[in-house]
């Protein structure tokens, strides 16, 4: 997001498509392996729903605040902005995160 902000040109929009699309597939695998790294396997299920229903929220509300954003400022620099802030405060908030129980 953070690239689209800051390269106002077609080259930008490329290259941030190209980066997420050889990186988006790995969210999934990543959060489906950590639920069962911080739970346990037998609650790794609701473990992975739980992260499921902020993607979820993520994915409804982002568009309308960014369409909004988009049209009110005539631009979508605010948007990618925004959208990279909360993608920077949720790498932060997962520093924050507690050691995932080893089973020796």
């Amino acid at each position: 997001y953070l690239i689209c902000a800051l390269i106002r040109s077609p080259l930008g929009f490329y290259l941030s498509a190209v980066i997420c699309c050889l990186t988006a597939c790995s969210i999934p695998t990543i959060m489906a392996a950590a639920a069962g790294d911080y739970v346990g396997p037998r609650l790794a299920p609701a473990g992975l729903g739980f992260v499921t229903i902020f993607f979820g929220i993520g994915q409804a509300l982002g568009p309308a605040v960014g369409g909004y954003l988009a049209d009110t400022t005539r631009s979508f620099f605010i948007p990618f902005l925004l959208a990279s802030a909360v993608s920077l405060a949720g790498m932060v908030s997962s520093l924050y995160l507690r050691k995932p129980s080893t089973v020796a």
